[in-house]
């Protein structure tokens, strides 16, 4: 239609599955991971994490060096206080963590 109050689109495109359907492409979910928690439980550092946020797995490495990789750290997780946790002892090395999601 020409001359309408809705201008013409300057782009299209048609988007069929295998079968020759219409589809649309759906975005990619976005998982946002949730936030670490540190701090102290009596002598140990608690690191912890929302219970709502499961399917993510905690991993540590040593240094924040790119060449460093990132190692899974094994559950079972502990769960109290409406996180996951894993108490850490404080003379132990130094590690930097993160939450990912397989």
């Amino acid at each position: 239609m020409s001359g309408g109050w809705l201008p013409e689109p300057s782009q299209s495109a048609n988007y069929e599955n295998q079968a020759g359907n219409p589809e649309l492409p759906m975005p990619a979910e976005t998982v946002i991971p949730p936030v670490l928690n540190i701090g102290w439980a009596g002598v140990n550092l608690r690191v912890g994490w929302s219970d709502t946020a499961t399917g993510f797995v905690l991993q540590g490495k040593p240094q924040f060096a790119p060449a460093t990789p990132w190692t899974d750290i094994p559950g079972p997780y502990l769960q109290g206080g409406g996180e996951f946790y894993i108490l850490v002892s404080p003379m132990g090395p130094s590690q930097f963590y993160r939450l990912e999601k397989p």
